[in-house]
């Protein structure tokens, strides 16, 4: 009989740490195309990008999170991180410079700029 409990709490034990959790977050992960990325002029010091996240195929709005990457001066923008209509398919980042400098999709392009992101629907 101690045999079998003993098997029983093994075995009750094993199922804990290898069954998955009842519930588990959807997660993706993406990014636009370095020196190819769709950046739009929003105003004449700023710019936006409407990122495409339909492959991620989320059924609800995730929570976003995002980066810029680039080869070199994304350290002096503002708004990388800050998410705008997010839908289960798309959001939009706008990109400002510090200094208040002007900023346009070329050059954005020309240092390769793009946007990391991470979708994670809990609700999935």
């Amino acid at each position: 009989m101690k045999r079998v409990v003993s098997f029983l709490i093994s075995l009750i034990a094993l199922l804990v740490l290898i069954a998955p959790p009842a519930h588990a977050d959807y997660i993706r992960a993406g990014q636009t195309t370095p020196g190819a990325t769709n950046w739009m002029v929003y105003e004449d010091n700023s710019i936006y990008v409407e990122v495409d996240t339909t492959d991620a195929d989320f059924s609800n709005t995730p929570i976003y999170i995002t980066s810029l990457g680039g080869d070199g001066a994304h350290f002096t923008t503002v708004g990388a991180s800050s998410i705008y209509k997010p839908t289960p398919t798309s959001f939009r980042i706008f990109l400002k410079k510090i200094s208040g400098a002007n900023l346009t999709p070329d050059f954005a392009n020309e240092m390769k700029w793009y946007i990391n992101w991470i979708g994670i629907d809990p609700n999935s």
